[in-house]
């Protein structure tokens, strides 16, 4: 009806209020699993009996369970920014899904810190959401240059933290196979680009394109998300 490429979805009702959304398998599934709000510790610190009868936190069973939900690899996780350790544990539990970051700027999140925690081994599959930042970046006349300077230099810090993940040698060579691609980041094919941001190779100058995820033909909107 609106048009929308993914929606949030709260898995605490159980795969049964999940399964209508997944059933949409051209469409994203970001669950909740570590929101960044304060009173996220209230349940989801909660240690709770896993399938395999260990006890482990709340949020960890969620990104388990969401991988065995992830069929069509239309589903991603919501992972706040101001848990940048519970997000490098989710990542490090669930490698190949994308993982939705809010939490940075007006939060308190640390963007390369949780960028760093967020991105898989190629620097990609984390979505960073940085929204009140650049939305009320001025009250003035001189909005439009204050927001784009303030979405330039969080942009230039989500490079340095993808960066400090993968390391200079590795992450330099897929900026350059990527270029040499013509722009399709991490193997995109298939993802038209909704939107298209450019990145430098600090080491040769090269530019690649990341693109935000959207589906074209049968693959998943969520298998071509980069950050």
């Amino acid at each position: 009806m609106y048009g929308c490429d993914a929606a949030t979805v709260n898995p605490y009702l159980g795969y049964d209020s999940v399964a209508p959304f997944l059933a949409y398998r051209e469409k994203g599934v970001l669950l909740l699993c570590r929101t960044s709000n304060p009173g996220a510790r209230d349940f989801q610190d909660l240690l709770v009996k896993a399938e395999n009868g260990e006890a482990r936190p709340l949020y960890e069973v969620v990104a388990r369970r969401a991988q065995s939900w992830n069929e069509a690899g239309n589903c991603g996780l919501v992972v706040g920014a101001t848990y940048p350790e519970e997000l490098r544990t989710i990542r490090s539990l669930c490698p190949g899904m994308p993982i939705l970051v809010p939490g940075v700027g007006s939060q308190g999140g640390d963007l390369e810190a949780s960028t760093a925690a967020g991105v898989d081994e190629y620097g990609e599959r984390a979505i960073i959401a940085v929204s009140r930042a650049i939305l009320y970046a001025s009250h003035d006349s001189d909005y439009a240059a204050a927001a784009e300077h303030e979405a330039h230099m969080r942009r230039g810090r989500c490079a340095t933290g993808s960066m400090r993940r993968v390391g200079n040698r590795d992450r330099h060579g897929q900026f350059c196979q990527s270029s040499r691609r013509g722009g399709d980041s991490g193997g995109n094919r298939g993802v038209s680009a909704q939107r298209r941001y450019n990145r430098r190779c600090g080491d040769c100058g090269n530019r690649s394109t990341v693109v935000s995820f959207k589906a074209s033909g049968s693959r998943s909107p969520l298998q071509g998300s980069g950050t």
